[in-house]
């Protein structure tokens, strides 16, 4: 199937091939790679120097070249090294002809199995199946198997053209479901093949591997632990009624991944389980196994079934009468059984992978083991959009010390969806950007939606406002994951695009019905400034001043107009993402006391933080809290007396031990907040703490403004997504954080060190305020000095007295310091024309590298 014409050759000249390893010569370097002392990577490296392997060909398999030819160049490259299976390697070998012709290539394939036995049993059976039908004369075929060498393990097979099955899945077009049809066409001629092999042998028993699958993932994962058993049990007792049925030769893994299709072609790899046994084991591997990858690469469900239905029909047409009886249910098994045994795979061989796919996979391996007929699960999705998209919601909303109390599961789980969706939205994102900045709008409509939308969520699922939304998140979702695997320029690029925006759009206009049906649509730009405006107004004038702040400030009674001093009002900070204002009021020049004003009647966290943390200990001494005199919930404000003292950010850009002594001191109530058992508000989110939702729109902003820096954001998305999973097997622990802690929100004067702000303080990750001082300190040092070597020592004496009272809280630090680095970064990078904006960033950038290296926080601690 390489289509160049040396296959033809091959054919004709394959008994002519060199049998003996002449006894000068030994490939691959003199190593012996059946030697159980020789590791995997060791003997990839071996299959693929260029120079041992081209030797190898010379001097084993001379038979490759056609006459008057010579191996001129060899190219390897690594085909699959997964743990669990032989190492397979491709090569492209150039010839030269001797007599003036140009060079041409050739290409194959070399599999190394580690029992040589097994290997030889395993090239038997494809020899079989390529001369009783299976050879390249037929439409549906395997790769020819051109030789195995016995003293090296290694099988030499034909190197297969086309499309992996898993590609092509997406595509929702009758194309698409005449391949699936002709790949249930190649399985039934495989079932079908009478010719026999003693090297074919029966499979092992099911019942002793699905009680294996749950003993060691169970063990792994003891929070599934009971519902696999029970699982495994149901599963046991489907199988023992139809033990007996008569068995076929199967492939044994037959799955998306292991079919190639091309120019009508269907090529099916890996024989390595083929072995006899009900040919349900085939159906159900392949459905259940299609189901799973096409969720997780992005596939929507409504493609999945009809390509999957597809192949069930046709199928069925082509099984015998006495098959079809039973065939339905005994697919559920095998199917059931694939799905325990990816969660096994998963779970047990290789943990810290997919671990966000397990409790979909314990949802799967029950419907089928519940199912009476596979047709009642292809004809649900492998996931209700809605449903699931709230459980994505309660991922990204919901808190990992929710996690921990286990409101939302296992932390470890709970962390590796949201960094996994992290990860797929921020490259799905990027990647499109590049390459169709100007499709880009109503994704980033979506995500500014998201950002505000965790009100409109809690309103429940019939409102259908909700319901569109969260489809539409979930096409997006599935839209990144799929057009991480295209290219620009491909035919399935275009097509891919089209259907997912057209669901895109679906999905949105139900959202903006629903909309439209809870009622009136926003206020416009300009009366909302004119309204706010009119708030901060109020806020400013004598009479307001005289009966509402200056009672509170002087113990007179509230409502009435009495003489009072005059003071002087000032708009000290307007914040129009929160509808928040704040407004100071002087006395003869002197800061008296704030007014901020909030949106909602509701009495604010930041006055009951503060009122519980003062009762704790925070209201006297070296180490306290601003005072809040009262909040008047009838105009929506909080009335704090002002901090005594200089902001800490008064000292930015000064070096010396009286600056560091200052730094260590808010050092210190920090971690005096920190040890507090004081709790209260909501848990933190993990995804809206890392400010994730942002990043993404910054990052998909960035890419449609520069496209030529796609490779670089896509690297720098996949080293904070490793640094990020590579720590969230331990559990962080939970205090009451502030939210918001920087140098502006900490004023110090000779003895105290008072924090303002608590609007944002609730139940966290303690890195979180470490990571929102360090960042900013810098920043602001940087934006100040233009240099940050005023703020090394005090970087490091931070981190220092934090550590030594609190080490273990440190434990993700990197992580938060290297997101909230990364967030300011994207921000700097999307201004080029700005010098200031362009220094900015490439301080930015130094400061990423290093806490992702460790180095700033290595050196304090």
């Amino acid at each position: 199937m390489n289509g160049s014409g040396n296959e033809r050759w091959m054919a004709r000249n394959f008994a002519g091939r060199a049998e003996v390893l002449p006894a000068t010569a030994r490939p691959f370097g003199n190593m012996d790679l059946l030697s159980s002392s020789i590791s995997r990577d060791r003997i990839i490296k071996i299959l693929t120097n260029p120079e041992d392997a081209a030797d190898f060909f010379r001097t084993r398999l001379t038979w490759l070249f056609p006459p008057g030819t010579s191996l001129q160049e060899c190219r390897p490259t690594v085909f699959r090294n997964r743990v669990g299976s032989s190492q397979v390697v491709s090569y492209r070998l150039v010839l030269a002809g001797t007599n003036g012709q140009k060079p041409r290539p050739l290409n194959l394939v070399i599999k190394r199995y580690s029992n040589k036995a097994e290997g030889r049993r395993i090239f038997t059976a494809m020899k079989l199946l390529w001369e009783n039908g299976f050879d390249r004369s037929s439409r549906l075929t395997i790769p020819e198997p051109y030789d195995y060498l016995d003293d090296l393990g290694l099988m030499v097979l034909e190197t297969v053209q086309g499309e992996l099955l898993l590609k092509v899945l997406p595509r929702s077009n009758p194309a698409t479901r005449i391949r699936m049809r002709d790949v249930a066409r190649w399985l039934a001629k495989l079932h079908q093949l009478t010719a026999d092999s003693d090297q074919i042998g029966p499979h092992g028993e099911d019942e002793v591997s699905i009680r294996d699958f749950v003993r060691k993932a169970g063990g792994s994962q003891p929070q599934f632990q009971t519902r696999l058993e029970e699982l495994a049990e149901g599963l046991i007792g489907k199988f023992a009624a139809f033990k007996d049925f008569p068995s076929a030769k199967v492939h044994g893994d037959f799955q998306c991944e292991n079919v190639f299709i091309h120019q009508g072609r269907v090529c099916v790899i890996d024989f390595d389980r083929i072995c006899r046994s009900d040919p349900a084991r085939d159906v159900g591997y392949i459905i259940a196994q299609t189901r799973l990858m096409g969720h997780l690469t992005g596939v929507l469900p409504d493609t999945i079934r009809l390509n999957l239905e597809a192949f069930w029909e046709e199928y069925l047409q082509q099984a015998s009468t006495q098959e079809k009886e039973t065939l339905s249910s005994r697919t559920c098994a095998f199917a059931a059984r694939k799905c325990l045994q990816n969660f096994f795979y998963i779970a047990y061989v290789v943990p810290g992978g997919r671990m966000e796919a397990l409790p979909l996979l314990l949802a799967e391996t029950g419907r089928f083991v519940h199912a009476e007929r596979v047709e009642e699960v292809l004809a649900a999705p492998i996931w209700d959009a809605t449903a699931e998209m709230r459980k994505v919601w309660q991922t990204i909303t919901g808190a990992y010390g929710q996690s921990i109390t286990g409101v939302y599961g296992d932390y470890t789980e709970t962390a590796g969806r949201v960094w996994s969706l992290f990860r797929d939205l921020s490259t799905g994102m990027v990647k499109i950007a590049a390459a169709e900045p100007a499709r880009m709008e109503p994704l980033f409509n979506l995500l500014d939606q998201l950002l505000e939308a965790e009100v409109l969520i809690s309103g429940g699922p019939a409102d259908p406002a909700v319901e569109g939304l969260l489809r539409a998140v979930n096409v997006l979702i599935a839209l990144c994951r799929v057009i991480t695997g295209l290219e620009k320029g491909s035919p399935e690029w275009e097509a891919t695009l089209t259907e997912y925006f057209r669901a895109f759009e679906e999905a949105l206009s139900g959202h903006q019905k629903g909309l439209g049906e809870a009622g009136p649509a926003p206020a416009s730009a300009e009366s909302a400034e004119a309204k706010f405006s009119a708030r901060v107004a109020e806020l400013m004038a004598p009479a307001f001043i005289e009966k509402v702040v200056g009672p509170v400030l002087f113990g007179t009674e509230p409502g009435k107009a009495i003489p009072l001093p005059a003071m002087e009002p000032f708009l000290a900070q307007e914040d129009r993402g929160t509808g928040r204002q704040t407004v100071g009021y002087r006395l003869q020049g002197e800061v008296l006391a704030f007014g901020k004003r909030y949106s909602s009647p509701n009495e604010p966290s930041a006055f009951r933080v503060t009122c519980r943390l003062r009762e704790a200990g925070f209201k006297d001494g070296p180490y306290q809290v601003v005072e809040h005199l009262a909040y008047i919930t009838e105009h929506h404000l909080l009335v704090t007396r002002k901090a005594p003292g200089r902001p800490l950010m008064d000292f930015i850009g000064e070096q010396g031990p009286g600056v560091l002594e200052k730094v260590r001191r808010a050092a210190r109530w920090l971690v005096r907040l920190h040890e507090s058992p004081l709790r209260v508000g909501s848990p933190e989110s993990l995804w809206g703490s890392l400010k994730l939702f942002p990043i993404v729109r910054r990052l998909a902003k960035l890419a449609a403004q520069k496209p030529a820096d796609k490779d670089l954001l896509l690297d720098r998305i996949d080293r904070l997504f490793k640094k990020a999973t590579a720590q969230t097997g331990a559990v962080p622990p939970v205090v009451q954080i502030h939210g918001s802690f920087h140098c502006e929100h900490i004023y110090l004067d000779d003895e105290r060190v008072t924090v303002i702000d608590f609007d944002k303080s609730r139940q966290g990750n303690p890195a979180q305020d470490l990571a929102e001082f360090l960042s900013l300190w810098r920043r602001r040092t940087f934006k100040q000095a233009g240099s940050v070597t005023p703020a090394e020592e005090s970087t490091r004496a931070f981190i220092e007295e934090y550590a030594a009272h609190l080490p273990d809280n440190l434990s993700d630090l990197a992580v938060y310091w290297a997101g909230a680095v990364f967030h300011d970064l994207l921000r700097y990078q999307r201004r080029p024309g700005d010098q200031r904006a362009v220094l900015m960033a490439a301080f930015l950038e130094r400061d990423y590298e290093a806490v992702l290296a460790g180095e700033l926080i290595g050196a304090a601690v």
